[in-house]
């Protein structure tokens, strides 16, 4: 038995296109849980098909069917346009904590998250009012809950101990899963969210994602019936996700039965399921998105050149101060504002910009963000320690879009459940595939090396933190608390729990508001955003 029993590829659901999941046939043989089911299609997926509703069970060594141990079930991340369950190997998280994980997979791009007026439904059922279209991939994974409800006994768990987490695209779902009042009641008794809370400003209503994206989607494939859409085929399906939705402008909807309103507005109201929330951040959250966001920026020896961070005032053809493609003078602060204002239209939504109140992006606030994030203090170790402009912009992105809406989110969630937050940051965390010329460190998704069994090469003190984040998150799962196990005290909010390797593995921050610059920059930008 080893480390533990996984059972992989087991159907939980059928997924009928743009419908919600139905519960799958009942099996008359035995199946042989050796293999994963198939991946939800996306762009490049291998062993993908529609038929994709699988999750897999990790559970520890010598289980015996009556344990009733605690259960830990995993949304995984990938802008709701990629990932899969089999990607997040979770027999050590298991197997530390003496629990059972679970891992899943849901529909993906618009095959998940299309909100379309012609696919509205007709007739109320479990997940949707009449009118309701989009959200089958929130639907898959509340379903995946209540299949763990229903099974997780015949595999040694407790259905009354599921804690639901998810990373990103998987954390958001978690988020808006608080929000659902009317179908998600009683399905999990804690929650989980690493790196998920850019749905806490950019939620849109069903009715607004109909009236623009859905409806450019079905003039895009030419279709004026749900008929026609559902006659398309997966390819058709994923090239016109490409050309309608971009790369992140897919997610859950609110004002529907399955998400009855605003993650921001339920939170400060009280109208969610009320659980003990974990939920956290990584140090340098947008370094990951640097390379899909921005157009190229002046290296290190460019902005040398011209003069260093203290006088940055260069020729940068790309067309941030002038015309597209042609030499162009630009400050740091004007090519911040641009940033801001414009990222790469291809890659990035409509919903990132909402975090942003665009009248208060002033060329005062662009100043200060210049002075708050000066090139000079983001040292490229990769560059003799130069200076880098790429650093720091993906660093005020990174608050912008993640840190800082993570600390609101709780503080919201904490005038009425137990919060606890936590921030990962190690500067030297694995960074495999690095195509950015600049370290990645404690980038969006970092943790995920440490919790789960990703193959990254992990020094001593690494592979000791990783452990303690494990026994953490177990003892959240088990006790709804992360203390024990003789770890050092992990206090709730507001004080967040910094996680680095070596000594002080765990320390106290009062508060995640002066690492991340968010009451004196980013919620004042906030403060009048729709």
């Amino acid at each position: 038995m080893g480390r533990g029993t996984e059972f992989r590829g087991i159907r939980y659901a059928t997924a009928p296109r743009w419908n919600p999941p139905q519960a799958p046939v009942a099996a008359i043989d035995t199946k042989v849980a050796s293999t994963f089911g198939a991946n939800c299609p996306s762009v490049g997926a291998p062993n993908e098909a529609e038929d994709c509703l699988f999750l897999n069970v990790y559970v520890p060594p010598h289980t015996k069917v009556d344990a009733q141990l605690p259960v830990l079930v995993f949304s995984h991340g990938g802008g709701f346009v990629s990932g899969s369950g089999q990607l997040y190997p979770a027999t050590s998280l298991a197997a530390d904590n003496n629990m059972i994980v679970v891992t899943l997979n849901y529909r993906l791009g618009a095959l998940g998250w299309l909100s379309n007026s012609k696919l509205a439904a007709s007739v109320a059922n479990e997940f949707e009012a009449v009118g309701d279209a989009g959200n089958y991939g929130l639907m898959d994974q509340q379903f995946a809950l209540r299949w763990v409800k229903d099974n997780i006994a015949g595999f040694g768990g407790d259905p009354a101990k599921v804690t639901f987490s998810g990373e990103s695209a998987g954390g958001i779902s978690v988020l808006a899963t608080l929000t659902s009042t009317n179908t998600a009641q009683n399905l999990f008794r804690a929650a989980i969210v690493e790196s998920g809370s850019f749905f806490y400003y950019t939620s849109q209503s069903a009715s607004s994602r109909q009236a623009t994206l859905g409806a450019a989607f079905e003039s895009d494939l030419g279709c004026d019936s749900a008929s026609c859409l559902r006659s398309k085929t997966v390819a058709q399906v994923l090239a016109s996700q490409g050309r309608v939705f971009g790369r992140y402008n897919l997610g859950p909807v609110h004002s529907t039965k399955l998400v009855p309103i605003a993650p921001k507005a339920a939170f400060e109201t009280g109208q969610f399921i009320k659980v003990p929330v974990m939920q956290g951040i990584t140090a340098s959250e947008g370094r990951f998105f640097l390379s899909r966001l921005l157009a190229p920026l002046p290296t290190p020896a460019q902005m040398l050149a011209a003069g260093g961070p203290a006088n940055y005032d260069l020729q940068n053809p790309n067309g941030y101060c002038g015309t597209a493609g042609a030499p162009a003078t630009c400050t740091y602060s004007q090519i911040i504002g641009k940033v801001m204002a414009s990222p790469t239209p291809d890659t990035v939504d409509a919903a990132y910009l909402r975090i942003m109140n665009p009248a208060a992006i002033t060329s005062d606030f662009l100043s200060l963000l210049a002075t708050t994030y000066p090139a000079a203090n983001f040292k490229n170790t990769f560059l003799n320690n130069a200076p880098s402009a790429d650093m720091a912009i993906s660093q005020l992105w990174g608050d912008a879009i993640v840190a800082c809406p993570a600390r609101a989110a709780n503080s919201a969630l904490a005038r009425f459940v137990q919060v606890y937050a936590f921030e990962l940051d190690d500067p030297a965390a694995p960074q495999a595939g690095n195509t950015v010329g600049f370290p990645l460190g404690s980038q969006h998704t970092a943790e995920l090396s440490y919790l789960y069994d990703l193959g990254a090469a992990l020094n001593t003190d690494q592979q000791q933190l990783a452990l303690s984040m494990r026994r953490y998150w177990g003892n959240f799962v088990t006790n709804l608390d992360p203390n024990g196990n003789s770890l050092p005290s992990f206090d709730a909010f507001p004080v967040a729990q910094i996680f680095s390797p070596g000594v002080g593995q765990l320390r106290s921050a009062a508060d995640l508001d002066q690492r991340h610059f968010c009451s004196g920059i980013w919620d004042r930008i906030r403060a009048a955003t729709p």
